[in-house]
């Protein structure tokens, strides 16, 4: 009996928040491992591709050659090596430690920068800059499993866009969770003939059993034409389709393929390479290509992931010691050195 209760509460749980495609969920990255610590540390190499038109436009020029060379030196690709260190102890909020290196060894020699941030999610949020909320919205996908981002960014330039709490059928949710607490105190107290304990389920009046067996009956989610099943190049697709954003996933696993964003008849668009599995568990995109307005490609890798608990240092230390490798480099510094920050980094 006991394990009889335990199966049925958690496929009620799994019911209630799981299962269906919607738009929400399907940018969680739900193929990679839950996060089941405090600490995550997430690696990047951040690079901008040289302006293709830019550069034609440039070897075309009828400028001095020495003038067309000063202009393809400024044109050479941007290149940054960011840690990011994120601190999940605060339910609710995320503190980021991130780090910028210069090189790919990513020793605390060749620390450029430090930047600590007391709740990534509002930062995003409160994000004008098109591409870089975008760039920091996969960042929080793709490191965290979370779609708090991009449902911010949907949200500015989608008013078709709903959130899973407004597809969601709330008086299923209700009544489930109901029979959930029911079964716990049934499990607990183990009196689940007792008068006392009334199973949401079987209402007492006909006409409210007629009611609970409706609502039973009804769809998890109110159906909504964001998200479809397509078949392209014979193969099956989740499409999500919005006023001004569309994208594809994978059929089964749900991973991100591409999407583009329409604003002011200008695209931001977003394509991933294959994914690739950390420590056999984290599913990432072994690199992703954000395009501008402006035509500038921005490619980004994975470089590495760890989940840990953290129970030695805690994120004010990390940030006091980072700060000082910091101090410590810009001391052996030429006085004309200056340290070029990544426009997608805040």
């Amino acid at each position: 009996m006991k394990l009889f209760k335990f199966i049925i509460i958690s496929l009620i749980s799994f019911n209630i928040f799981a299962a269906i495609p919607t738009v929400e969920g399907l940018f969680r990255n739900s193929s990679s491992g839950e996060i089941l610590a405090d600490t995550v540390v997430f690696t990047v190499m951040i690079e901008n591709e040289i302006n293709k038109s830019l550069l034609d436009a440039t070897s075309q020029s009828e400028e001095p050659e020495s003038s067309q060379m000063e202009k393809t030196l400024d044109l050479e690709p941007l290149k940054k090596y960011v840690k990011y260190i994120f601190n999940l102890k605060k339910p609710g909020r995320y503190e980021l430690l991130q780090i910028e290196y210069s090189s790919p060894s990513m020793q605390r020699a060749a620390i450029e920068r430090v930047q600590f941030i007391p709740n990534y999610t509002n930062r995003i949020n409160a994000d004008n800059n098109l591409e870089r909320s975008v760039f920091n919205s996969l960042i929080l996908s793709y490191g965290l499993n979370d779609s708090a981002g991009i449902n911010t960014v949907l949200k500015r330039y989608n008013s078709d866009y709903k959130l899973n709490t407004e597809v969601m059928n709330n008086e299923k949710v209700s009544i489930l969770k109901k029979y959930k607490e029911y079964l716990i105190q049934s499990k607990e107290s183990e009196t689940e003939d007792s008068d006392s304990l009334k199973s949401p389920l079987k209402p007492e009046s006909e006409e409210e059993k007629a009611r609970v067996d409706e609502i039973l009956k009804s769809k998890m989610y109110i159906a909504n034409d964001q998200v479809k099943l397509i078949r392209k190049n014979n193969k099956f697709h989740w499409r999500v389709q919005l006023e001004n954003f569309e994208a594809l996933f994978s059929n089964e696993s749900h991973r991100l393929e591409n999407f583009v964003l329409k604003i002011d008849e200008k695209n931001i668009e977003v394509t991933n390479s294959e994914f690739i599995s950390f420590n056999g568990q984290y599913n990432l995109p072994r690199e992703f290509y954000i395009k501008s307005a402006e035509q500038t490609v921005y490619r980004v890798r994975s470089l590495d992931i760890k989940v840990f608990n953290s129970k030695t240092t805690s994120m004010s230390d990390r940030v006091k010691d980072f700060n000082k490798y910091l101090a410590k480099n810009k001391e052996s510094w030429d006085k004309d050195k200056k340290v070029e920050f990544h426009t997608l980094l805040y």
